[in-house]
């Protein structure tokens, strides 16, 4: 595989394919909204891995960095979705976070992370065992925190390019700047593609027709764009980011089955759309009292197409899915000498609409429609904390 890098440094580096210029910045310590530590609190065993640690994998989706992680484990399910699972919780039970807010939808309770280009990820934690109160009563398995790129004063360019077999191809540009006035602002796109995934292993999956190395119906083509900015101060900070994915993707019948006895699923995704805004503020009021916010907007769409056999010619079936989620989360923590106090709510609004097409009997490749569905989820909790340091090395 062929990598460019495109980064802006002290020196010229030239290398084939690609090219790094530019200069460096200073570090930015990372906004972390959801739970910030503090001099008093007692937070579970966790992971970091910045943008340097990043890279050593060479990630084309956000999914690869967790193959390569102890203790954390990636599946992929039969509807061909790569889900987290921290010390064996099912995916439900670990939630996924983008700057602060839930990437899953209410509906499904998934994150794919397959489709989540890794070039628009600075920073990520993972957050394993009983987990703060900001994150709500559904991450019982543990938190998967991702940030993206926020620069203070200076600027940089970070660029990647890559091919493979396959036809695998990824490319991701990110741009950020900070200015001294404390606004920054980032800009960045992505793009994956791939033919098919390879078989490793024939015998693995029997009835796949395929004649060669490639499996049958695993053809990704996903867009990606984002931006953020805001501004920073001392006691001040609003940051405002918008993300948004578009993808079609084949995914992989159940090889091991035989299609005459078992009717393992035929299926395509010919849209799979994610468009989510963030809000994150930051108010620290004195020495004592922090007040952090974080608000969300997220409008998903996923249509589902069932097909017959193998030559994913005749159309069965299509299911029509849309999702509409509004959501806030409002943090107060009170730091005293020895003790921490912190009142948490959390209030989310979604709406899923379903539509069901399957196949008329009487005229081939007619689908009929059936019923339009809505279901509508309204859940608010409320949380209080507190740590207690007996000790200089020991808290509760």
């Amino acid at each position: 595989m062929l990598t460019g890098l495109l980064k802006r440094k002290l020196m010229l580096l030239v290398v084939f394919p690609g090219a790094a210029i530019g200069q460096s910045i200073a570090p930015i310590d990372e906004i972390v909204v959801t739970a910030a530590p503090s001099r008093n609190r007692v937070t579970p065993p966790s992971l970091t891995l910045d943008h340097a640690a990043l890279q050593e994998f060479q990630p084309i989706a956000t999914a690869d960095v967790f193959r390569n992680i102890t203790g954390v484990s990636m599946r992929t399910n039969s509807r061909g979705e790569s889900v987290i699972r921290i010390r064996g919780a099912e995916e439900r039970q670990t939630l996924v976070f983008l700057d602060g807010a839930p990437l899953a939808t209410p509906w499904d309770g998934r994150a794919d992370l397959a489709l989540l280009p890794a070039g628009l990820i600075d920073r990520l934690e993972i957050s394993r065992g009983v987990i703060p109160i900001e994150y709500g009563p559904n991450a019982i398995g543990g938190v998967v925190d991702l940030f993206t790129y926020k620069p203070v004063e200076g600027s940089d360019i970070r660029g990647e390019l890559q091919f493979g077999s396959l036809g695998t191809q990824n490319a991701n540009l990110v741009g950020g700047a900070g200015f001294s006035n404390g606004w920054s602002f980032v800009g960045g796109a992505s793009r994956i593609h791939r033919d098919a995934e390879r078989i490793a292993d024939r015998s693995s999956v029997p009835f796949d027709p395929a004649t060669n190395n490639e499996r049958t119906n695993t053809d990704l083509l996903g867009t990606s764009f984002f931006a953020s900015g805001g501004y920073q101060s001392d006691a001040i900070m609003l940051w405002v980011s918008a993300l948004h994915a578009d993808v079609e993707r084949g995914i992989a019948a159940q090889g091991d089955l035989d299609p005459d006895e078992s009717g393992p699923r035929f299926w395509r995704t010919p849209e799979w759309r994610l468009t989510q805004l963030t809000v994150n503020g930051r108010w620290d009021l004195l020495q004592t009292l922090n007040i952090r916010f974080t608000g969300w907007q997220q409008n998903f769409a996923q249509t589902i197409d069932a097909f017959e056999d193998y030559s994913y010619q005749t159309l069965d079936a299509r299911e029509l899915g849309r999702d509409d989620t509004t959501g806030a989360r409002l943090a107060l923590n009170l730091e005293l000498d020895r003790t921490t106090l912190r009142l948490v709510s959390t209030t989310q609004v979604s709406t899923h609409d379903n539509q069901e097409f399957e196949a008329n009997a009487l005229v081939d490749n007619e689908l009929v429609a059936g019923p339009q569905l809505r279901y509508r989820q309204q859940l608010t909790t409320v949380g209080a904390e507190a740590d207690l340091r007996i000790s200089d090395t020991l808290a509760s």
